[in-house]
């Protein structure tokens, strides 16, 4: 009969898993099914005797036969004692079911302290871009930070990071590029932050304020350089000249940053306040003597 010339004597042991992989890809002709039992064409794929292949092969000491090296050696596994089977049992029960929030906290960082111990050694490409973009940060460092002055602004810091991005870019590779080029980003925004800030305020003839970043003193609050950040009135170091209410003082003046000191300020200090009176009191005087001149002359 044909059904007993195509018969398969069934396979036992580790190969059945490969055998079955093998039948269910070799193609068939509709007479060779309507001639085979549905039974003798049905083969066991359960997760069972998936796993099952693996575990005979591990305790027949044989090792797992599927290396794609080009010199490929065969493993091997050590059974580990029943002492040992149980410690680490009972250790996985108080991990992962009698353990407190403080131990599993603890536990999960020295787990994934190994977990990257293990990526290292498993995931080439990961571990080659982690390389090339671990090399190619202290270049776009260098880049963000040539040609700096100490104190820059916004504008600046960002021109200058795109430099070190452009820098960044010809280097580094992989998987591992976007998280880098964050930690870049963060890098030298931590730079520019601390300490090289520069005051974004510009007076009202367009001059940008020198200092640092800095906050404005509060009325009646005295400025305070040893502050941080520093308590100062913005400066740009201009100066030009400006005469009094009356037009007849004139007297040099700080570049101001906002209408009242533009406007107002600048007028009630206290030599031009002092000299306005002084001009008014003249002027209060000269009137007197003219009119008792012209009072004398009448009578």
């Amino acid at each position: 009969m044909l059904g007993d010339q195509d018969s398969t004597p069934t396979v036992s042991g580790p190969r059945r898993y490969q055998q079955m992989r093998r039948s269910a890809q070799q193609p068939s002709s509709s007479g060779e099914l309507s001639g085979m039992s549905l039974g003798g064409l049905l083969v066991d794929c359960s997760l069972k005797e998936f796993l099952w292949q693996h575990v005979e092969l591990v305790l027949t000491k044989k090792g797992f036969d599927d290396s794609v090296g080009r010199n490929p050696q065969p493993s091997h596994f050590e059974l580990p004692t029943y002492t040992k089977w149980v410690q680490v049992a009972s250790r996985l029960h108080q991990v992962l079911i009698s353990n407190s929030d403080d131990e599993m906290a603890e536990l999960a960082a020295k787990v994934q302290s190994q977990v990257k111990v293990l990526e290292g050694f498993l995931d080439a490409d990961t571990k080659f871009s982690e390389n090339r973009c671990q090399k190619a940060l202290p270049l776009a460092h260098s880049a963000y930070q040539s040609n700096l002055p100490h104190n820059y602004t916004t504008t600046v810091h960002k021109n200058q990071l795109a430099q070190g991005l452009r820098v960044y870019s010809q280097h580094a590779r992989g998987v591992a590029f976007q998280r880098y080029a964050l930690q870049l980003h963060e890098d030298c925004y931590k730079f520019w932050s601390n300490g090289h800030q520069l005051c974004e305020e510009r007076s009202l003839t367009d001059q940008h304020c020198v200092h640092k970043f800095h906050l404005l003193p509060q009325p009646g609050e005295k400025p305070d350089m040893d502050r941080n950040p520093p308590i100062l009135n913005h400066n740009s170091r201009g100066r030009s000249t400006s005469s009094c209410n009356c037009g007849r003082k004139q007297a040099p003046r700080e570049d101001p940053f906002d209408i009242q000191a533009a406007n107002y300020d600048f007028y009630q200090t206290k030599e031009l306040q002092t000299l306005h009176n002084l001009l008014k009191l003249l002027v209060q005087d000269l009137t007197t003597r003219v009119k008792k001149v012209s009072v004398s002359f009448l009578l």
